[in-house]
């Protein structure tokens, strides 16, 4: 009869629990790089929803620009004046997305 030693148990045992750490660790990998991906997805939506917005932006700069009407006129003015601090603002997240975006991709 042979018989092993406490030793042999005892590497087993930690063989064992290094195979369930690096499951684990491959688990949570998985995790990760979805969660990446999904913030990539995110980000990329975002950043074109906000140069959608800046589109939309421009097309009644446009208009407000053009106006004519003495009733109209002041509104539009006020409205002309409102738009740079928006736009600026769009601007800035589209640049601070931009940012994250690149940061994502590079942990993928």
């Amino acid at each position: 009869m042979c018989t092993r030693g406490a030793t042999a148990d005892a590497t087993d045992k930690d063989i064992e629990a290094s195979r369930k750490k690096i499951e684990d660790l491959r688990s949570e990998l998985v995790k990760r790089k979805d969660l990446v991906e999904k913030t990539i997805y995110t980000l990329d939506k975002c950043i074109d929803y906000r140069r959608a917005v800046m589109n939309v932006y421009a097309y009644a700069i446009d208009k407000v620009r053009g106006e004519n009407d003495p009733d109209i006129k002041p509104y539009a003015e006020r409205l002309r004046d409102k738009y740079p601090e928006a736009i600026s603002g769009h601007e800035k997240q589209i640049s601070n997305k931009t940012n994250s975006l690149e940061t994502c991709k590079k942990e993928l």
